[in-house]
């Protein structure tokens, strides 16, 4: 089993309980082994049955008893034996010396082979099928050494066919999840310089007027490279983090337009710690900033909101500015696009960016995410 490196035989020991898969998950890959090990039952049922009846020559209605016992003991073999290894023995023997683990399996085969013989024995003496239980039980367990072999061979040869499927599937996977890796970083890269060209802008011209403020803007730029550069290496961050930098962000737009620019939070607290992509509402402030704020000879009031609504997180950024002054300036819509191809490939149809002019003036864009982690969440 993959999992942890291989651990020498001296230093066995049962693992923690807290380090076991969760029963759901053991449960479910129970299901799954039962599922795909179906064929197994009628297969063995069935070689079983006719190899018995080409060494006696049975009865119709004799070997149709035979299959019913055979088929039925195989149905409990199979039961067992994967309940057993996937429930308990698997999960303690994951990431052990193979060795271990084939000789787990089996001796879970063995017991299972053993127990479903008197279970199905029993059964079908109580039925009348079986006259004399103990010479049955000397017959039956003498031809589940057959089975047990069989068995055994089977299960390795389907293991083998299993761990490579699964194999293929976990690089599938992978390669997926690094194709989906480069495309976000390819997205952000875009979106980063584009902000940050913006705010150098706003430094230089500062430094002639107002040293001490070009100054202050510096400090505030230094925390937006560190964010920006952070952010490359990671596709997920606490929202609180995002905030920050959009705080970081505005001090420094705030410089350049002074009273012009006016922002207000409405940030619900228990929002703060939910995951979020880096540079997500950045470029949504960005246009505000830019199409709203610069266009209008009043300024006007850029307003950030983040709600828990049901199983989503809504972040909302809008703006009060004169229509006509935005119409003037309404930018390619490259920034949206961008973004809304960042969300489509980290959440798929799970998130979503409404943007548009508001009924009383000005524009709005709301951002709809799960309130959880992204696909593609950890570090680049």
């Amino acid at each position: 089993m993959a999992g942890r490196p291989d651990r020498p035989l001296a230093t066995l020991a049962p693992v923690p309980a807290a380090e076991l898969p969760p029963l759901r998950t053991r449960l479910r890959a129970w299901a799954d082994e039962l599922r795909e090990d179906a064929w197994i039952v009628v297969f063995v049922s069935v070689a079983l049955t006719a190899m018995l009846a080409a060494l006696g020559r049975p009865e119709p209605g004799e070997l149709a008893r035979t299959f019913a016992f055979n088929a039925t003991m195989m149905v409990l073999v199979e039961l067992i034996a994967s309940g057993l290894f996937v429930l308990v023995v698997a999960p303690r023997t994951a990431g052990r010396a193979p060795a271990l683990r084939w000789a787990a399996r089996v001796g879970v085969v063995a017991v299972a082979v053993v127990v479903a013989a008197e279970l199905t024995l029993r059964l079908y003496a109580a039925i009348g099928w079986v006259a004399d239980l103990a010479a049955s039980r000397t017959q039956v367990l003498r031809i589940s050494a057959v089975v047990s072999v069989t068995l055994f061979v089977t299960a390795a040869a389907l293991e083998r066919i299993h761990e490579r499927r699964r194999a293929l599937e976990r690089r599938e996977e992978q390669l997926r999840r690094e194709a989906l890796r480069a495309q976000l970083a390819a997205l952000q890269a875009r979106t980063n310089p584009h902000f940050l060209f913006n705010a150098l802008n706003t430094v230089a011209s500062l430094i002639e007027d107002d040293p001490a403020l070009a100054e202050q803007a510096v400090e505030r730029l230094a925390g937006l490279f560190r964010y920006s550069l952070d952010g490359s290496r990671t596709l997920a961050v606490p929202l609180r983090d995002e905030l920050a930098a959009v705080r970081d962000y505005v001090e420094v737009e705030r410089l350049r337009f002074g009273e012009r620019l006016r922002v207000e939070f409405a940030v619900e607290p228990a929002t703060e710690s939910l995951v979020v992509p880096p540079l997500v509402l950045q470029p949504l402030v960005e246009n505000a900033v830019g199409h709203g704020v610069a266009a209008s000879r009043g300024g006007a009031t850029v307003r950030i909101v983040a709600a828990r609504v049901g199983a989503s997180l809504e972040l909302t950024v809008e703006d009060d500015a004169a229509a006509t002054g935005r119409a003037n300036r309404s930018g390619s819509g490259t920034a949206l696009a961008d973004l809304r191809e960042r969300l489509r490939l980290a959440y798929g149809a799970a998130a979503g960016l409404e943007a548009g002019p508001r009924a009383e003036g000005g524009f709005r864009a709301r951002l709809r995410l799960p309130a959880g982690a992204a696909r593609g969440e950890g570090a680049a």
